[in-house]
């Protein structure tokens, strides 16, 4: 080998050594600050760090975190060199706290401070993390539900009683009852029928014959028609 082979030979094995030895500088010392990992992490996600260690998984040294906050605890592992974050997992979930406020008694109570009618049955359930009372109440033959939370003792009137407003009146019933059958009415009464409400018309014919109308006070649907027995 001629003198400038040598020569080239050396300057190659000393860029690699060189480039070797920088790229393992930079791995063991050029690492992220403890203050500077952290931060990166609370930048990225909200909450408390209450645990980090640096660790070395299979030559890349690691931040590993434990993050709290709000929805619960998180494992996170951060790349010490470069910041990414690498590893992210629920350590443990919060379960939403519920603050039974209210008890039975006071939920009663107050429903039929606002509403009139006897105490029929109450219930609990939880919808969305909030917990609340089903009270049902009774005034003549109607009964009504109310969801009042357990929290706040807001009171909500469910829908199908919200509804009521918009059932067909009484003199509509009656002229869909005389369409129906060709009769005069005689009674007419509103009732629930399987947690509907129907209209009961009572008519007699031409020939004095009674029938029954059933009548769906929502829809106007003639649900059925009953003859008298002769």
């Amino acid at each position: 080998m001629n003198k400038i082979g040598k020569i080239t030979l050396l300057v190659s094995a000393i860029v690699i050594f060189l480039g070797i030895g920088g790229y393992i500088f930079w791995q063991k010392g050029d690492t992220l600050t403890k203050a500077e990992a952290q931060a990166i992490i609370t930048n990225k996600y909200p909450g408390e760090i209450i645990a980090m260690k640096k660790t070395e998984k299979n030559g890349v040294q690691q931040y590993q975190a434990l993050l709290e906050n709000n929805n619960g605890v998180y494992q996170i592992a951060l790349d010490a060199h470069n910041g990414t974050i690498s590893q992210l997992q629920a350590e443990k979930i919060k379960q939403a706290e519920t603050k039974e406020n209210l008890t039975e008694e006071e939920a009663v109570k107050k429903v039929t401070s606002h509403y009139k009618g006897t105490l029929q049955s109450i219930s609990s359930q939880t919808d969305n993390g909030a917990a609340y009372f089903m009270v049902t109440l009774q005034a003549e033959s109607t009964e009504s539900t109310y969801k009042i939370n357990r929290q706040t003792g807001e009171i909500e009137k469910l829908l199908k009683n919200a509804e009521e407003a918009a059932i067909i009146s009484e003199d509509k019933a009656k002229e869909i009852a005389e369409e129906a059958v060709n009769g005069k009415v005689t009674e007419a009464e509103l009732e629930e029928e399987d947690q509907q409400l129907v209209y009961e018309i009572e008519l007699e014919t031409a020939e004095e014959k009674e029938v029954k109308v059933y009548i769906n006070a929502y829809s106007s649907t003639v649900l059925s028609i009953n003859w008298e027995d002769d």
